[in-house]
């Protein structure tokens, strides 16, 4: 059976020692493209870590973190390129092509831990290393990543390495040597909010035993599967419903009862354009619901200003941009230039106004736009 539209995920992912600024960048980007391609596409933050099996399937068992990276202007005169070195230590985590990765290790015996698969690469010789506690299908991923940098790699299993071994770790040392259980993984039920103004003011109210039918277009809706939070986008929904949904999330995160990580991914979607990902926890999903989408986003501006194939009002994006980026050459297009300070966060527009945002927009309309002129964001 044929597709009968196109569908598109745009990934951005955040490297561990990424500086604000460019995570800001990353996340304009990606609504500009968004915007490029008609707001068709899935948007997903991803962070190093927190990677999702489709990610890492796009891969094929192949994906690489390396330390270091490319220079920018973020970093200023002294910023440095951080290639990737000609000898390296990748500790390899992962059972099959969907789930595995290898993230650059510090090349030092200590790196080694009893419960991995460690290849240590030093041109195009590559070593494989299995820990007592590694299960037979990491050890054949680690294999399969070794043979893609060598043609001939070696397997040298925990306790029979050779002093050749040692050395090009830069000597013996002590590692992690104690085996550990692996848990199992707990499946959460998944849960839907709804986000609304009708009153004037947000509210959110939880939607038991939902369904498609529960998805209201006038509205925008959460769900929470555990493992990830869809920020799913009503075309009817205003735009004070759609900048507060992140928000929510996030608030929502940081105040659950129980235990949840704070980089839990977020993805927003758009009515109509749901990926198999959200779709399958709704039952039975039909795809004609909704009647002739296209025909609703052309309709929605004039319905209720807000999401027009994801642009919002007036074509530029919100999110959050570094005050750097802002007042340079380089500020992108997406950005309102009427009001370039509200993609300042909290703490950025804190340090360079002197006060927080409820301080500063409860002065008089010429004080503020003579601080936006002084701070060259007008």
């Amino acid at each position: 059976m044929m597709a009968k539209k196109d569908h598109y995920i745009i990934y951005y992912w955040i490297g561990a020692k990424s500086s604000q600024d460019e995570q800001g960048a990353a996340a304009l980007r990606t609504v500009e493209l968004d915007d490029r391609l008609g707001g068709l596409p899935v948007q997903v933050r991803v962070v190093q870590g927190k990677e999702s099996q489709h990610f890492l399937a796009m891969f094929g068992g192949m994906m690489t973190i390396f330390q270091g990276g490319k220079s920018s202007s973020f970093d200023g005169e002294n910023g440095v390129d951080k290639g990737v070195p000609t000898k390296y230590l990748l500790q390899v985590k992962g059972t099959n092509r969907f789930s595995t990765k290898a993230i650059e290790e510090d090349l030092r015996a200590a790196s080694l831990n009893t419960n991995d698969c460690f290849v240590l690469v030093n041109n195009r010789e590559a070593t494989v290393w299995f820990g007592k506690g590694s299960t037979g299908d990491e050890r054949e991923m680690a294999k399969l990543i070794a043979a893609s940098k060598s043609d001939d790699p070696s397997v040298i299993f925990e306790g029979q390495e050779k002093p050749g071994f040692w050395a090009e770790l830069g000597g013996q040392e002590a590692y992690f040597d104690e085996k550990v259980v692996r848990p199992s993984e707990t499946i959460s039920e998944p849960r839907l909010f709804q986000c609304s103004n009708a009153t004037g003011n947000i509210s959110v109210e939880e939607i038991v035993e939902f369904e498609q039918a529960d998805l209201l277009e006038e509205d925008v809706m959460i769900l929470d599967v555990g493992h990830s939070i869809f920020i799913w986008i009503g075309i009817s929904s205003t735009r004070v419903e759609q900048l507060e949904s992140q928000r929510i999330a996030q608030e929502y995160l940081v105040t659950c009862p129980t235990s949840r990580d704070m980089d839990t991914p977020f993805s927003v979607i758009k009515q109509g354009r749901e990926p198999i990902s959200f779709t399958g926890y709704f039952g039975s999903w039909d795809e004609e619901y909704w009647g002739d989408v296209e025909e609703l986003y052309a309709q929605a501006p004039e319905q209720s200003g807000g999401v027009a194939n994801g642009n919002l009002s007036g074509g530029y994006s919100d999110g959050v941009c570094s005050y750097a980026v802002l007042t340079s050459d380089e500020c992108p297009e997406s950005i309102d230039p009427t009001r370039k300070e509200e993609y300042l966060s909290d703490t950025e527009f804190v340090q360079v106004f002197g006060v927080d945002k409820e301080e500063f927009y409860n002065m008089s309309a010429w004080k503020i736009q003579s601080m936006k002129k002084s701070k060259g964001l007008f």
